[in-house]
């Protein structure tokens, strides 16, 4: 969590982007295998969120953070015109997401992202896996890849 020169204090969350991954269709699914991201572009899709009421300031847990608020932008829109934060608290949270603790926090998302992906798209329908004689949903993607 950054407190930032305004006071914001805010964070950034993978939430929406692996809840969006689990329900994944199998394009989806197949274009991140042919594709694959890099741990810093994945971040790039995660939300921005603020603490506007934490119980402790600043908090150093999510405990005293308190309710969260999704800001509208994610990382990669952070130093465009769709975040109206000043240019010293975007050159504040710049700094806080290239330091060691939050990329090692970005490397352990990572690996959580890597996890979803290896259970396969979450929409295929189970006659689409009779016809094309696979198990389960990874189990096509396999042979859709060996292929």
């Amino acid at each position: 969590m950054a407190k930032l020169p305004s006071g914001r204090n805010v964070a950034i969350t993978p939430d929406l982007m692996f809840e969006h991954l689990e329900t994944s269709n199998f394009m989806t699914w197949m274009s991140l295998q042919l594709e694959p991201m890099s741990p810093a572009q994945m971040a790039g899709y995660f939300d921005v969120i603020e603490f506007r009421t934490p119980l402790v300031d600043p908090p150093t847990t999510a405990d005293e953070a308190g309710p969260r608020t999704y800001c509208g932008f994610g990382v990669a829109e952070v130093m465009t015109e769709k975040c109206s934060w000043s240019q010293e608290d975007k050159a504040a949270f710049m700094h806080w997401l290239s330091s060691k603790p939050t990329q090692d926090w970005i490397l352990e998302q990572y690996g959580e992202f890597e996890k979803i992906l290896a259970q396969g798209p979450g929409q295929v329908h189970h006659s689409v896996l009779n016809q094309l004689g696979a198990s389960d949903p990874a189990d096509l993607g396999r042979k859709m890849l060996d292929s």
